[in-house]
C-alpha cells in the first residue's frame, strides 16, 4: 500500500471517531463520585523535561481527584514509547499525551478522542551550517527526539517525501530532547533534527550561522485528551475541564477531522512483507492454531495479562532498536530458547504500527530453528475485528456507568 493510500484510509477511520465527539464544549454538570478509581496517562513531548517529574504526577493527581471528586492515579512517561505501549494495552481510563498517540489511541475500540489543546505547531527539519538540502544530510548524523514524538514521526516522513529513509544516515540517535538537537546543531554534533517551528526560529535567530530550516510540516495538534469509551458522561465532561485547566485554556477544542488530518495519516508502518516468512490473516491464525502450530505473542507482559489470543505463549520482545527498515536488531532482547519446543510458530503484537513481531519473525527466521514461521503483521486489531475471543483480563474488566 502507498503511503498516500494509507495516510487516506487511516485519516477516514479517525475521522469518523473525531467526528462524533462534543465533550470539550459542554456544560460540565454536577460533581459526582464515581465507583471506580481512575487512571490516567500524562505524557508529553520531549522539550518538557518537568512532565514526569513526582511532583507534577502527585499534583495531577490531586487536581484529576478534584475535578471528578473521586480517587485518581497518574502515570507518566518521560519514554514516549512507554506510552505508545500503554495505550495498546488499554490498561488507563484517560490519556493527556500528543496528538500522535491520541491517534494510535483512537485506533483502539476502547478510546475516543475528546478534545485538544488548541494548539496548532507546525514540524521542521533544520540542518547544519552546510546543509542546504535534505539530500545533502544524507550519509551523516541525524537526532530524532523521541521515536514516539510527534515530532519525529513528522520528521520521518519529511524525509521519506524526498526519498530518504533512517538507514540512508551513518547513525541515528533517537532519545533525549529537543534542546540537545539545537545543542547538536549548534555544536555540528549532527547534520539534521527536527524541531517544533517555534523553537527552531527562536535558536536560529539567536544563532544564524548554526544552520536553517529545510523543509516545513503542515500544522499537527499538541496535546490531547483521551478517554475510555465505558466512561460516564459525566466523568468524560469533568476530564475535559480538567485538561482544558492544565492547558490553560477556557476549553478543549473539539478534535475535528481536518485538525488531524495530517498527523493521521502518518502511521508508522512496517513493511509489508518479510522476505521467508510467510504473512498470515486473522483466520488462517486460527486454523493454524488448530492444527497445532504455536502461537506467539511478542508485546509486553501488561498487554499480554490485559488480553491476548488464546493458546498464544508470552515471549516478550524488547526493543531497542529504531523502528525502521534495516535497523540493527542484533541487540534487541528476544529469547527465542523458549521456542525450542516447537517446530512451527505465528508471532504477533499489535498490527501494523507494531515492529516487535517484525523484528522477532526476522530473528526466528535467521536462527533456523523452526520448519515454518509465520508473521500475522495485524496483530491482536485484526483478531478482535474478525470477532475472534480474546483471553485476558479485559474479558472481566466491568464498565465505568453513569
Amino acid at each position: 500500500m502507498s503511503r498516500s493510500s494509507v495516510r487516506t484510509a487511516h485519516a477516514a477511520t479517525v475521522a469518523a471517531c473525531l467526528a462524533t465527539n462534543a465533550w470539550a464544549a459542554a456544560a460540565l454538570p454536577a460533581p459526582r463520585a464515581e465507583t471506580k478509581p481512575l487512571t490516567v496517562l500524562v505524557a508529553f513531548e520531549p522539550i518538557d523535561q518537568t512532565s514526569n517529574s513526582l511532583p507534577r504526577r502527585l499534583l495531577a493527581e490531586a487536581s484529576i481527584a478534584k475535578a471528578i471528586d473521586a480517587p485518581a492515579t497518574v502515570v507518566g512517561n518521560r519514554t514516549l514509547r512507554d506510552g505508545a505501549i500503554a495505550i495498546r494495552s488499554g490498561e488507563y481510563d484517560a490519556l493527556w499525551v500528543p496528538s500522535n498517540l491520541a491517534v494510535s489511541a483512537s485506533k483502539e475500540p476502547a478510546y475516543e478522542i475528546v478534545g485538544f489543546d488548541g494548539r496548532m505547531t507546525r514540524m521542521v527539519l533544520v540542518g547544519v551550517a552546510g546543509v542546504a538540502k535534505i539530500e545533502d544530510a544524507r550519509r551523516r548524523t541525524l537526532y530524532l527526539p523521541q521515536e514516539d514524538s510527534s515530532a519525529s514521526v513528522v520528521g520521518i516522513a519529511l524525509l521519506s517525501d524526498h526519498g530518504i529513509r533512517p538507514t540512508d544516515f551513518v547513525s541515528v540517535f533517537t532519545s533525549g530532547s529537543y534542546e540537545v538537537g539545537t545543542f547538536s546543531i549548534g555544536h555540528k554534533f549532527i547534520a539534521a533534527t527536527v524541531l517544533p517551528e517555534p523553537l527552531a526560529k527562536a535558536y536560529l535567530a539567536s544563532n544564524p550561522s548554526a544552520g536553517q530550516i529545510l523543509e516545513t510540516s503542515p500544522p499537527v495538534p499538541g496535546q490531547v485528551l483521551v478517554v475510555r469509551k465505558s466512561l460516564s458522561p459525566t466523568l468524560k465532561k469533568q476530564l475535559a475541564v480538567w485538561a482544558a485547566s492544565q492547558a490553560s485554556v477556557q476549553s478543549l477544542t473539539p478534535a475535528t477531522p481536518e485538525a488531524f488530518k495530517y498527523i493521521t495519516g502518518l502511521g508508522h508502518y512496517t513493511p509489508e512483507e518479510v522476505s521467508g516468512v510467510q504473512k498470515v490473516t486473522a483466520a488462517e491464525v486460527a486454523a493454524l492454531a488448530k492444527s497445532g502450530v504455536q502461537l506467539v505473542d511478542v508485546r509486553s507482559a501488561a498487554e499480554y495479562q490485559v488480553k491476548h489470543i488464546p493458546s498464544a505463549q508470552l515471549v516478550s520482545y524488547e526493543e531497542l532498536s529504531p523502528r525502521f527498515i534495516g535497523a540493527d536488531i542484533r541487540n534487541d532482547g528476544f529469547d527465542i530458547a523458549k521456542l525450542a519446543a516447537f517446530k512451527k510458530v505465528v508471532m504477533y503484537c499489535n498490527g501494523p504500527e507494531c515492529w516487535k513481531s517484525f523484528k522477532a519473525v526476522q530473528q526466528a527466521k535467521a536462527s533456523g530453528q523452526f520448519e515454518a514461521v509465520y508473521w500475522f503483521r495485524g496483530g491482536m486489531p485484526e483478531w478482535e475485528k474478525s470477532g475472534m475471543p480474546t483471553s485476558g483480563l479485559a474479558n472481566n474488566v466491568a464498565s465505568v456507568k453513569e
